[in-house]
């Protein structure tokens, strides 16, 4: 994307960031009026492809547009403090794999589970003092089938 703009370092960019949002914009439900945010930012450097400047979450044939962000900053400007939408997990030394270390999956399962929280995943659980039950809320207004299985 670099080379598309013509940025070096010490220039500026605009990045259009999609505000998050439970509900996706294209869904009947989504809110459009406020759907993202321009960030006036600054090129530090530009990354060569080996230093992961050609990463994408999508496989794609063409180059990647990827822009590296601090994190504060961008959870700053779109006033979500604290949060994220993506952890990566990695082996620390490429050579290896989880064939050396069987109980690699475990501990990071476990150490997931001891940290993620329901609001994490956009859930919340309510009482429901009327019927002495209690209800299992998605902020995106819809539970999916794989997470109503989980309620059962």
């Amino acid at each position: 994307m670099a080379a598309e703009l013509g940025a070096v370092s010490d220039d500026a960019i605009l990045v259009r960031v999609e505000r998050p949002s439970a509900v996706p914009i294209s869904s009947l439900h989504g809110r459009r009026d406020d759907v993202g945010r321009t960030l006036r930012l600054g090129v530090t450097r530009v990354l060569d492809g080996p230093e992961l400047g050609e990463f994408s979450f999508r496989p794609q044939q063409g180059l990647a547009r990827s822009v590296f962000v601090s994190m504060v900053r961008l959870q700053q400007e779109l006033e979500q403090s604290g949060m994220v939408n993506t952890v990566l997990l990695g082996n620390r030394v490429p050579e290896t794999s989880d064939e050396g270390d069987p109980d690699r999956v475990a501990r990071t399962e476990s150490a997931v589970r001891r940290v993620a929280t329901l609001e994490d995943l956009g859930l919340s659980v309510n009482a429901v003092p009327d019927l002495e039950t209690f209800a299992v809320e998605s902020a995106a207004g819809l539970i999916d089938d794989k997470t109503a299985e989980c309620d059962r």
